[in-house]
C-alpha cells in the first residue's frame, strides 16, 4: 500500500507575510502613487487578520478599534459597510462617541481560523467592503491606523475572492512572470490557458504581488516580489497538482511555498532567478496596435535574438500599447533593427488588420524603456519535487559557469551579487524615448500610420 504525501500550502497568512508597516496594498488603483493625488471612489473588499483575539467578542473589538482609527484618519473619505451594508463613516461635525457606538453596533461576521496553527495564534477573519478615494496602501500607512494595527496585530489585505470565501490559502508563486510589465490579468490569462491544455474545469484562483522571503538569512539577496497563487483552502490541493503537471513541469513556473522547507536551496535559486528576471529585461512600447494588428507583426518580432514576450500594457489599450520585453543584452541590436524595419512592418499590415483600428487610436509608433526577464530551462524527473530541483541546479550551474566566463573574457574583477528587488527599484533601468516612424525622415507613411522619427544616444 502507497502512501501519499500531503500537500503543505502556506496558512491564509503566509510565514513570509511581512509586518503591518510593511504591508503592500495588492491592486492599488494604477498611477496612484503615494496617495498623495486624489483618487476617484472605489469599492475595496477587505480581509482582515485578526491575531491574539480569545473569542469572537474580542476580535469584534479588535477590529472596531482600528477601523475606528482608520475612520476618524480619513474623514469624509472612507466607507465602511457592515454585513446588512449600513453605511459607517466619519466628518468633522461628528462626534468621536456615536462613532464609536455606530461601529460597535454595526453587524460584521467573524470567523475563526480553521487550522490547528492559525488557533493555536488565535486568528480571526472578517471580510467587509469599504469604498475609499484613497487606494488601501495610504489607509494603512497612516500613523494612526498604523500604530492601532501593529498594537492590535491586526492584518489587512485586499480580498480578491466573494465575501463568502474568506478561507484561503497562499500555495506559491511564479517565477518567471515579469511583474513589473506584464500586468496579474494579463498573467492569469495566461495560465489559465495553460491550465485548460489539460484541464477541462479549474478551479478559481487569484494572482496577487507579494514580497516572497526564503526563510532563511533575511537578507535583501533573499526576497523578491513575485505573483503570488491563491485560491479557496479546499481547492489548494487539487489547483497545487494541476500547477505541477502537464505544461508546468516543462516551464517550472510555478514554485510551491513547500518547497521553503522540503528543498531550501531551489527554492532560494527561484528567488535569485526573479530577481535576476526583474533585472535583465528592457522594454519597447508599441502605441496604436489593435489584437489583430499584433497577430500579424508578432512572429517576426519574436523571432529576433534577445525578445522573451510581448504583452498588453495596463489601462493602456485604449490606445493600443503593448509592451515587448527584450533581454538587456540585446536591446540595443534590437532597438536599431526594428528602428530601420518599422516602416517596412507597417507598410506590410494587411488592410484587414488596419480596418480594426479605432480612429481613437494614435499612429503606430514605438517607444523605448528599460527593465528584468530572464528564460528558465527545464528537466523532467520522478517528481514535480525532484524536477524543480534539478532544473534550479542546472540553473546555478549555469550561471555560475557563464559568470566565470564573462570573467575571463571582460574582467579579472569579481562577479557582483545579483541584484536585490530594493535595489531595482531604487535604481530604476534608464528611460530612453524613441519615437519611430520614417528612418531618419528618408520616406513616409501615409495616413494614421504617420510618424516622426527622434534620435537620441543611448
Amino acid at each position: 500500500m502507497t502512501t501519499t504525501t500531503p500537500l503543505f500550502t502556506v496558512d491564509v497568512l503566509p510565514t513570509d507575510v511581512p509586518i503591518p508597516m510593511d504591508s503592500d496594498d495588492q491592486t492599488e488603483v494604477a498611477s496612484s502613487g503615494s496617495g498623495k493625488f486624489r483618487q476617484a471612489t472605489r469599492e475595496i473588499l477587505l480581509n482582515w487578520c485578526l491575531e491574539g483575539a480569545t473569542d469572537r467578542h474580542q476580535a469584534k473589538k479588535i477590529h472596531g478599534d482600528v477601523l475606528f482609527a482608520m475612520l476618524t484618519a480619513f474623514p469624509n473619505e472612507l466607507i465602511a459597510l457592515d454585513q446588512t451594508n449600513q453605511e459607517l463613516h466619519n466628518s468633522e461635525n461628528l462626534r468621536k462617541d456615536k462613532l464609536k457606538t455606530t461601529i460597535e453596533k454595526a453587524k460584521f461576521t467573524f470567523h475563526s481560523a480553521p487550522s490547528n496553527r492559525e488557533q493555536h495564534l488565535k486568528r480571526w477573519y472578517c471580510v467587509h467592503k469599504v469604498t475609499s478615494t484613497a487606494p488601501l496602501s495610504t489607509l494603512k500607512q497612516h500613523p494612526q491606523v498604523l500604530s492601532q494595527m501593529k498594537t492590535a496585530k491586526a492584518y489587512i489585505n485586499e480580498h480578491h475572492f466573494n465575501k463568502d470565501t474568506w478561507d484561503i490559502a497562499h500555495i506559491g508563486f511564479l517565477q518567471g512572470l515579469n511583474i513589473k510589465h506584464i500586468h496579474r490579468h494579463e498573467a492569469k490569462r495566461r495560465i489559465q490557458a495553460q491550465l485548460a491544455t489539460h484541464n477541462i474545469e479549474t478551479p478559481n484562483f487569484e494572482l496577487v504581488q507579494v514580497r516572497v522571503r526564503s526563510g532563511q538569512k533575511q537578507t535583501a539577496f533573499h526576497q523578491t516580489r513575485a505573483y503570488e497563487v491563491q485560491c479557496a483552502r479546499v481547492d489548494a490541493k487539487k489547483l497545487s497538482k494541476m500547477l505541477t503537471s502537464g505544461p508546468f513541469r516543462t516551464t517550472m513556473t510555478f514554485v510551491p511555498y513547500a518547497f521553503k522547507k522540503r528543498q531550501p536551496e531551489a527554492f532560494l535559486q527561484a528567488i535569485t532567478n526573479q530577481n535576476k528576471e526583474l533585472a535583465d529585461t528592457w522594454i519597447v512600447k508599441i502605441e496604436g496596435m489593435t489584437d489583430k494588428v499584433l497577430e500579424e507583426i508578432h512572429p517576426l518580432i519574436r523571432a529576433q535574438p534577445g525578445v522573451q514576450d510581448i504583452a498588453p500594457t495596463y489601462n493602456g489599450q485604449d490606445k493600443g500599447q503593448w509592451k515587448i520585453l527584450v533581454h538587456h543584452k540585446h536591446f540595443g541590436k534590437f532597438r536599431q533593427w526594428i528602428g530601420q524595419q518599422w516602416p517596412n512592418i507597417l507598410k506590410n499590415i494587411t488592410d484587414t488588420a488596419k480596418s480594426s483600428i479605432p480612429e481613437t487610436h494614435p499612429p503606430m509608433t514605438i517607444t523605448s524603456a528599460a527593465a528584468g526577464d530572464t528564460d528558465n530551462d527545464s528537466s523532467s524527473g520522478d517528481s514535480y519535487a525532484t524536477a524543480f530541483t534539478n532544473a534550479m541546479s542546472v540553473l546555478t550551474a549555469e550561471s555560475i559557469q557563464g559568470s566565470r566566463n564573462e570573467d575571463k573574457t571582460n574582467s579579472s574583477c569579481k562577479q557582483p551579487a545579483p541584484p536585490s528587488f530594493a535595489e531595482i527599484l531604487r535604481s530604476p533601468s534608464p528611460v530612453s524615448a524613441v519615437t519611430y516612424g520614417s528612418t531618419s525622415g528618408k520616406g513616409t507613411t501615409t495616413g494614421r500610420l504617420t510618424a516622426h522619427s527622434h534620435s537620441q544616444k543611448e
